[in-house]
């Protein structure tokens, strides 16, 4: 039955070629690309947390994270590629690629393209699946909830175009969709 409805509910905000479809909703993997297996969540997984040298001491040495640290970058390939085994039709990817304390604004961007690297493997134009639509979260952005809001005709969004640029926006439409208004369809 839930099946069905999600369909359904589907079927009404988006028409699909087909009567029935598979949707995937992915949203707020907080990749840590600094995550280290070695260190403890008592500094954040994170060798820049590590003052006095004592993070060492009860680190799990798990490469899939453990508590009290973002995810590490071999969960969240982990995760898409058993998402990606559900083989939807169309795949919604609601943001926050970064972790959720970014040390630079060149850390979020290389983030946000190793995550939009692994989308495109599992679900993009490197697979055999389907429509993607991906969204910026608040983690996003250098200056976590921060982004200086533009007008997109006069003066162009100079975060968003870096984005687009990440994102591989090919066509000057979906480009300009992304430098206005930080999604992608």
């Amino acid at each position: 039955m839930h099946g069905r409805t999600l369909v359904l509910t589907l079927g009404l905000l988006l028409p699909l070629a087909s009567s029935t479809g598979r949707m995937l909703l992915l949203a707020d993997v907080h990749m840590d690309s600094l995550y280290s297996s070695g260190l403890s969540s008592a500094c954040k997984c994170e060798a820049r947390y590590d003052e006095d040298g004592t993070c060492a001491e009860g680190a799990t040495l798990n490469p899939f994270g453990q508590f009290g640290c973002d995810a590490s970058p071999a969960l969240v390939e982990s995760a898409l590629r058993a998402a990606a085994d559900t083989l939807p039709d169309f795949v919604i990817f609601g943001g926050d690629y970064m972790s959720h304390a970014s040390p630079s604004a060149d850390a979020t961007l290389a983030a946000i393209a190793s995550v939009t690297e692994l989308l495109d493997t599992h679900f993009g134009s490197s697979s055999s699946t389907s429509t993607v639509a991906a969204n910026l979260g608040n983690s996003d952005f250098f200056g976590d909830y921060h982004l200086n809001v533009t007008d997109g005709v006069s003066e162009k969004n100079e975060w968003l175009t870096k984005v687009s640029a990440l994102w591989g926006a090919s066509s000057s439409a979906t480009s300009e969709t992304v430098s206005e208004g930080g999604y992608f369809a």
